[in-house]
């Protein structure tokens, strides 16, 4: 016979069980889920950066595996595909243009004077012909930094027929502290894709950017490795092409323009005026090379969790799964594994996706890893033109790239937050998790425009990069400086691999952070917007005017 003991201790041990069990229930599901499997990350990243992937090139044998072993991993942890006969992959169609270095000849001539610069060392090129047999002869003409932008009152042009020219630019923007253009941060009229672009408006016949390290914010040796073995274009891009284009360092370039009586300093000191006007440089261009060219598709890997009420509107997650391919040796090594560009963001993407599908939610959320980032975007520009969720029911995208192999941080970033009106919603997020949300802070290196977040956010979806920042929490002085020894001088070499310094608290941290912040906007009906003067809009802008003169 039970005493009134007893029963009193059962009524408490049940009261207890039945509270424990209310209080599970009543705990978000994001602060209750987040704690992501760092060997499955592992295992993932180490094959993505594995030799036998051979660096992951688009339309090769390495890049297709890759785009096969993420499709299976989405299929193994329940994403469903695009469409029975397209599976998880979306095809992008694209052109590939390789140069034969060993026969090329680049001269100058001026005065009776000429100067040969040296191919691959001194000069990167191509033509977008579809052509193998290349003869160039043209007139050079500088265009500054060859910009029109009517909000600040600048144009390089001023309306002067340059058809038919060799154009000559100047790397990013006109100095803000000189002219007040734009601002202290970089901006869209910067990048090379707008000059070539703009180059393709005015009827050119080809571009030559002078290079400068500090100007184009990346060395010269980066565009060698990324352009040398191949560089493609979207399919649809080539329907306008340039019978050159080139890069070339800049102390060769002093070395041609010392024939005429100028040298880097001159140009950029009137390219730095509202009144320029493009300057015939009196000089001519004489090149001949052989080029091979390839039409291949490249796979965009689709899978996505249907969302339980919502399933029309998504967020996107997203991480490019390629890089340079085999390319030139350093010290015997010809595979660009790209290890952390970007094997580490498709890594995380794939734990992601495996920790949303243990969590269904409101809205679907689409998984993307995207092909030819590196060639300027390929497949996150071919995916936002054919989206398998249509843009306006895309809620907001993150995008994964370089993951922190430092350790954990006390910040985060969602780069660029501040172009949007998720600052608060997002910093309170991060708050939860005991992280403050860093600033974006003054942009020199073309951030907001070097990721694949920006076709997105110039077609006014908020796209964000994830990152880190701060004083490391765990990680000594020494490891720091150790694992910044081996990634400081890997971006875009043969060393971009796997190293056992490598620590993985702080990749799993912008994980907990991209749950954290993706399942809120998934689960509460709330769209960030992007501000009126958000830097993309230039590349909003140059969207239109490409469709206008049927440029796409």
């Amino acid at each position: 016979m039970r005493t009134h003991y007893q029963y009193k201790k059962r009524i408490l041990v049940l009261f207890f069980l039945v509270a424990m069990l209310l209080c599970s229930l009543i705990v978000p599901a994001q602060t209750d889920t987040i704690k992501f499997d760092e060997q499955y990350y592992k295992a993932n990243f180490k094959f993505l950066a594995d030799d036998l992937l051979e660096g992951r090139r688009p339309g090769t044998r390495g890049g297709n595996l890759a785009a096969l072993y993420i499709a299976r991993q989405f299929e193994s942890i329940g994403l469903k595909p695009i469409s029975d006969e397209q599976e998880y992959f979306q095809m992008v169609p694209a052109v590939g243009f390789s140069t034969d270095y060993k026969s090329v000849q680049f001269t100058i001539h001026a005065n009776g004077k000429k100067e040969t610069l040296d191919p691959y060392n001194e000069v990167i090129l191509l033509s977008q012909e579809p052509t193998e047999s290349i003869k160039i002869k043209g007139d050079l003409v500088f265009a500054g930094y060859g910009i029109e932008a009517p909000e600040y009152d600048w144009n390089d042009f001023k309306d002067q027929n340059v058809s038919g020219k060799i154009l000559v630019f100047l790397c990013n923007d006109p100095d803000y502290k000189k002219t007040g253009f734009g601002s202290e941060s970089w901006t869209y009229y910067g990048m090379f894709t707008y000059k070539e672009e703009m180059a393709i408006l005015k009827g050119a016949k080809g571009i030559i950017y002078l290079h400068n390290n500090e100007m184009a914010a990346l060395p010269f040796s980066a565009f060698q490795h990324a352009m040398a073995p191949e560089w493609s274009y979207s399919e649809y891009r080539t329907k306008n092409p340039l019978a050159l284009y080139a890069w070339v360092a800049q102390p060769a370039f002093e070395r041609v323009l010392s024939m005429v009586g100028l040298n880097f300093n001159v140009l950029k000191e009137q390219a730095d005026r509202k009144d320029f006007h493009p300057m015939p440089l009196k000089l001519n261009v004489d090149v001949s090379f052989k080029q091979n060219h390839r039409h291949y598709k490249s796979p965009n890997v689709i899978g996505i969790l249907p969302g339980k009420e919502k399933g029309d509107e998504c967020i996107l997650c997203m991480a490019h799964y390629d890089h340079l391919g085999i390319g030139e040796p350093i010290q015997g090594d010809s595979i660009y594994n790209g290890a952390r560009d970007n094997a580490s963001g498709t890594a995380g993407l794939i734990s992601l996706a495996r920790e949303f599908c243990a969590h269904p939610v409101k809205r679907s959320v689409v998984f993307l890893a995207t092909t030819g980032e590196e060639n300027m975007f390929l497949g996150s520009e071919y995916y936002s033109m054919n989206p398998v969720v249509p843009l306006k029911k895309t809620i907001i995208v993150f995008n994964m790239d370089i993951m922190s192999f430092y350790g954990r941080q006390e910040m985060f970033s969602l780069y660029p937050i501040e172009c949007s009106d998720a600052v608060p919603r997002v910093k309170s997020l991060g708050q939860e998790l005991g992280l403050k949300l860093k600033p974006d802070g003054i942009d020199t290196t073309a951030r907001y425009f070097r990721y694949d977040h920006l076709p997105f956010n110039s077609r006014d979806v908020v796209a964000l990069t994830v990152g880190l920042g701060g004083k490391y929490l765990a990680t000594s002085e020494n490891q720091v400086a150790e694992i910044r020894k081996k990634i400081r001088s890997s971006y875009h070499q043969p060393n971009d691999e796997v190293y056992s310094c490598f620590r993985y608290d702080g990749v799993m941290q912008e994980l907990e952070v991209l749950y954290h912040v993706g399942r809120y906007y998934a689960e509460h009906d709330e769209r960030p917007n992007l501000k009126p003067d958000n830097p993309s809009n230039p590349a909003k802008r140059m969207i239109r005017l490409k469709k206008e003169k049927e440029i796409l």
